[in-house]
């Protein structure tokens, strides 16, 4: 069984499976067209971090499924057959598709316990297309408001398998959906410079980092930001130990190799391997982990480049003048060429719940 066919098989099961678990309710609208169903909903023991609030790459994962399921559903009958609501399953027959930009919002209500993230309503709606690409909204909520609480703007790229290049929509695909877009502003976002002064760790691309694309996932970029900017955050902290003399600074653990000991300045330390890791914590100056549980309001990206299996990257974060609840993040080729970048805003704490 070749890999496009186990992918077929798998995709026929997960459907079956919710078809026969949950009720769906899954509905198609012709012009605009949107699809609406119901879906599970978040899962407590996946979907939730170690302080137990929603996690932002698990629910970026989550959001991608639950398009997914109304990309592929076969729950529109045009000329004697069943396809899905954008027909995505026909388009990609010839090509793949690569996100070249999205955007996050989520609601307050997303970080308030006391309501149920289970099950959620969900609508997905086409919105445009160009030559190449396809925009695409989804919109989740609960039970109990028709306000999103996570809204997601989607611009797909199709792209040749073999080249890797944009490949234009066809006549037909073209066809069937001109004019039927559900009205949205269209969603551009291109990335930005990079300052010389951040702080920086350096990765390497394994293979749970890629995707069925033989490229790093697009949710790996955002992780890696996000353990780069907590790094910087402990770094911060042991500065704060090291000027008081705190006796967890002789703390020490045994590296991998079993051969000796390092403290945990020095496991920080290196893993900072080609940056001057005191100038750059300097970088994020409103930073603190406090204003990580309130919770992330907006998270924009863009996509530049690939990357793959064996690449080493370096990943800068960094705070701009003015923006004291947002952090950027730009990971890089070590040829310093771009491959994603991103703006992640934080709700302010009186915003909190």
């Amino acid at each position: 069984m070749n890999l496009q066919t186990t992918r077929t098989v798998i995709r026929t099961l997960w459907k079956e499976y919710l078809e026969g678990t949950f009720k769906l309710n899954l509905k198609v609208n012709d012009s605009p067209r949107f699809v609406t169903y119901t879906n599970p909903g978040l899962n407590y023991f996946h979907d939730y971090d170690r302080n137990g609030s929603p996690d932002l790459v698990r629910l970026m994962l989550y959001s991608v499924n639950a398009e997914t399921f109304a990309d592929r559903y076969p729950g529109l009958q045009e000329d004697g057959e069943m396809c899905s609501y954008i027909y995505w399953d026909k388009l990609l027959h010839d090509r793949t598709s690569f996100v070249a930009s999205t955007e996050f919002t989520f609601s307050r209500t997303m970080y308030d316990e006391t309501v149920a993230k289970w099950p959620l309503n969900v609508k997905v709606s086409f919105g445009g297309m160009g030559s190449t690409s396809v925009q695409t909204r989804l919109q989740i909520c609960t039970q109990h408001s028709s306000e999103p609480v996570i809204t997601k703007v989607l611009k797909l790229v199709t792209v040749d398998r073999q080249t890797r290049r944009p490949m234009a929509l066809p006549d037909w695909y073209k066809k069937k959906l001109q004019g039927k877009e559900d009205k949205m502003p269209d969603f551009k976002f291109t990335g930005f410079k990079r300052p010389e002064r951040t702080y920086v760790r350096r990765v390497q691309i394994v293979w749970s980092d890629t995707d069925s694309n033989n490229h790093t996932n697009f949710s790996s970029y955002v992780q890696f930001g996000l353990d780069t900017l907590r790094l910087a955050l402990l770094q911060m902290d042991l500065s704060t130990c090291q000027k008081i003399e705190s006796p967890n600074l002789a703390h020490s653990v045994t590296d991998t190799e079993g051969s000796k000991t390092k403290t945990l300045t020095e496991m920080v330390s290196a893993a900072n391997c080609n940056c001057d890791v005191q100038s750059n914590v300097s970088a994020i100056p409103w930073m603190t982990k406090d204003l990580l549980t309130n919770g992330v309001k907006n998270l924009k990206i863009c996509y530049m480049r690939e990357s793959v299996e064996g690449d080493m990257l370096d990943v800068h974060v960094w705070q701009e003048p003015g923006e004291e609840f947002k952090v950027r993040g730009s990971i890089e080729a070590l040829d310093g060429k771009a491959i994603c970048q991103y703006i992640i805003e934080y709700f302010t704490p009186t915003a909190h719940l």
